[in-house]
């Protein structure tokens, strides 16, 4: 058994950077964003601590869906969908109402459905700036969710398996 002191500061920053690294050669395939800033948060989170209630695989997809579906809700109902995305043109009063909006529903619905992971407030934030500039982004910034999911799920039990 390895020290937690080697594990930390060796593994753990090689386990995440090949989990990252294997999202961006899946991006990079598909021409899609499976990788994106929300999710380098996912893992780092989720590698450092898979078995912290806030990285149970369940928890990791389930808040990054919520945060997805009102993150793009709140761009849509603050009027921010028709600006240029916040950090692509001025920043207006529509994406801060769309970015709170997004942050409460997000963490209210994590909380009623018992499904935290904290960076699913950045992809809250992700699209209700309006940063998603292609069609399909929301579905493969979750899918990329997903596969951190699989990762932690193995993880975990590779963890708790007993010794041989």
């Amino acid at each position: 058994m390895l020290s937690p002191t080697v594990r930390g500061t060796l593994l753990q920053p090689i386990h995440c950077a090949l989990l990252i690294l294997a999202l961006g050669a899946l991006a990079v395939l598909t021409n899609n964003a499976f990788l994106a800033p929300p999710l380098g948060a996912s893992a780092f989170s989720a590698v450092r601590a898979p078995h912290n209630t806030d990285n149970h695989p369940r928890h990791i997809i389930v808040s990054h869906v919520i945060g997805m579906a009102a993150g793009l809700l709140a761009l849509s109902l603050c009027g921010a969908a028709d600006l240029p995305g916040a950090l692509s043109g001025p920043f207006a009063w529509q994406h801060a109402f769309s970015g709170s909006l997004a942050v409460f529903l997000t963490s209210s619905l994590g909380y009623a459905l018992r499904a935290t992971h904290p960076p699913s407030l950045a992809t809250t934030l992700v699209a209700s700036l309006g940063l998603l500039s292609r069609p399909f982004a929301a579905l493969a910034l979750l899918g990329g969710a997903v596969l951190i999911a699989a990762s932690v799920a193995l993880a975990r039990r590779v963890e708790s398996a007993p010794p041989q």
